[in-house]
């Protein structure tokens, strides 16, 4: 498993503050397995994997359900993604998503709030 840069600084320094959801296509345990290696599994405070949800992204049914487990309204969240159906769900639900150019290009991503190169903490700040 190879992290992109920034990722993970990121996540721990946010979850220091602020709770955090992870959102995710895969399976519950290839989200742990992932989280285990980079040594965030203890940075969510709520998870929500394919097995969590009847539909997956581009429907907003997993960002809503992750809104709902941190007692947040969605206006209040922000999501980062790195795929157009992310985006779209982002909208979808209608939530602020900034998109990061990991593996799509920006033109790709286009439909998201911001589009970066990269994830540094001053975005955040």
């Amino acid at each position: 498993l190879v992290a992109y840069p920034g990722v993970v600084a990121l996540i721990k320094r946010l979850s220091r503050k602020i709770p955090l959801a992870l959102v995710t296509g895969s399976l519950r345990e290839e989200a742990n397995v992932a989280m285990r290696a980079f040594n965030i599994d203890n940075c969510f405070a709520s998870t929500i994997t394919a097995e969590d949800i009847m539909h997956s992204k581009p429907s907003p049914e997993g960002y809503l359900k992750a809104a709902r487990s941190l007692g947040v309204m969605p206006a209040d969240c922000v999501i980062i993604e790195d795929a157009p159906s992310g985006v779209k769900a982002a909208k979808n639900a209608k939530i602020t998503c900034i998109a990061v150019t990991n593996t799509h290009s920006a033109m790709e991503l286009a439909e998201a709030n911001i589009v970066v190169e990269d994830l540094t903490y001053g975005l955040f700040e």
